[in-house]
């Protein structure tokens, strides 16, 4: 399907309808699901809370999962937040109070879902093209084809942090993890923070790496920020069909089961694809990310 850059009108095609296997083409679809349910311009913040004089502390994360396990560099899309600025900081606000042994846990509240979209083929992730859906985890240790990503991005980051702390004089032992699904209290204050880049850099990586994890992130961050369920196999695809529908781009035979489209049995059409590209090209430019 061939259309005019400027005018979006189709000037050629040929079984432009007929679906087929879309592979890592389907982050497109994705991409534009991600634009309409986030902010570009916000970023994902990695925070330290305690209610106030307690030392249990509660690493808050919100979808961050490019962090740095040292210092941040401002200049990176991946690593963009550091954990020893993180702890640097929670070690501050600490001085005051004396305080130089804490409890740590996680607060993985903020979009859950599926570890894995249901049709994904384990060898992939053995094989290092992805990794676990999840909304925390270290840049570090993205996977690359022959080196997999830890089984447990959370628990790598809580080390990592652990160590960092430990670093600026705090000893931190980490709490079960059966307790890091619990949200941080409401009434918690804030200790430290740290800030991954905006939305749009996030995107742009996901679809200049074809990275597959990070993109089902992102939409799955997209369809809770629009209020949309996240914790059914499939929720990231129903919420890419919604975005696609409400923009009026064709749909006839798509068949979605991920976001990344690296799902086995899925197909869209070159008029889907096209119908994409036309609305960023003719209707809403920002939709391109950067």
């Amino acid at each position: 399907s061939i259309r005019d850059g400027i005018s979006g009108e189709e000037l050629w095609a040929l079984d432009a309808e007929e679906p087929r296997v879309p592979a890592s083409t389907a982050k497109l679809l994705a991409a534009l699901a991600v634009v309409d349910g986030v902010d570009l311009d916000a970023t994902m913040a990695t925070r330290v809370v305690a209610t106030e004089g307690s030392t249990d502390l509660v690493l808050v994360v919100r979808g961050d999962t490019l962090l740095s396990p040292g210092k941040g560099d401002p200049d990176a899309v991946a690593g963009r937040a550091g954990l020893a600025d993180l702890a640097a900081s929670v070690a501050s606000s600490l001085r005051p109070t004396g305080a130089t042994k804490v409890t740590l846990r996680l607060d993985l509240s903020w979009a859950p879902g599926p570890r894995y979209p249901a049709a994904w083929n384990p060898d992939d992730v053995r094989d290092g093209f992805t990794q676990a859906v999840v909304m925390t985890g270290l840049a570090t240790q993205l996977p690359v084809a022959g080196r997999p990503s830890p089984e447990q991005p959370e628990r790598e980051v809580a080390a990592a942090l652990v160590e960092a702390l430990a670093k600026n004089g705090v000893t931190a032992t980490l709490e079960p993890e059966a307790s890091w699904d619990e949200p941080a209290p409401a009434a918690a204050t804030e200790l430290g923070r740290v800030e991954s880049a905006p939305y749009a850099e996030v995107l742009d990586l996901a679809l200049d790496r074809s990275e597959n994890a990070l993109t089902e992130n992102l939409v799955r961050q997209a369809a809770a920020t629009a209020g949309r369920s996240t914790t059914k196999d499939g929720d990231n695809a129903a919420f890419i069909l919604e975005r696609l529908t409400a923009h009026g781009v064709p749909t006839d035979g798509l068949v979605l089961k991920d976001a990344s489209g690296l799902s086995p049995g899925q197909a869209v059409s070159a008029t889907t694809l096209s119908g994409v590209l036309r609305l960023v090209a003719t209707e809403a430019p920002d939709l391109v990310p950067g």
